[in-house]
């Protein structure tokens, strides 16, 4: 994977912890659609099966984060 791109996610992950300690979940909740659907494009056009691992990991933690913003969501209400 280019190492790039690969720093880039990472970022993009990084603006969604911090939306979600700042608790704004709806903002949180954008970005991480924007994020999931970086990730499926960048796994569907992978050649390589270590890329294909490494974002596999970030799709596992995209479902926590999923999760961890509707707990957030649902304690602001």
């Amino acid at each position: 994977m280019n190492f790039n791109v690969e720093e880039t996610v990472r970022q993009d992950f990084q603006v969604i912890l911090d939306l979600i300690a700042f608790k704004n979940p709806i903002e949180a909740q954008k970005k991480l659609e924007n994020i999931s659907e970086k990730v499926i494009d960048l796994i569907d056009f992978s050649s390589s099966d270590d890329d294909i691992l490494i974002l596999g990991r970030y799709q596992l933690l995209i479902q926590h984060l999923k999760i961890k913003i509707d707990r957030l969501k649902t304690s602001l209400n």
